[in-house]
């Protein structure tokens, strides 16, 4: 979704107050995403989408 919109790790983890290395690690699955609510808000509103269109996982994509 972010790569979509054109935006780096660094710009949607800055816009949604969430650390650049916890938003990268989170992508990339090395950590269990924990997003609080201020943040999934901040997630959806960046991403441009509902928060029910939301992944019910977080990582990177599995084939």
């Amino acid at each position: 979704m972010r790569d979509r919109l054109g935006l780096t790790q660094e710009e949607l983890s800055r816009r949604c107050g969430i650390p650049l290395r916890t938003y990268v690690r989170w992508e990339t699955g090395e950590a269990t995403p924990r997003p609080t609510i201020p943040q999934i808000k901040a997630l959806c509103r960046e991403l441009k989408i509902p928060i029910e269109e939301l992944p019910d996982e977080f990582g990177p994509l599995k084939a």
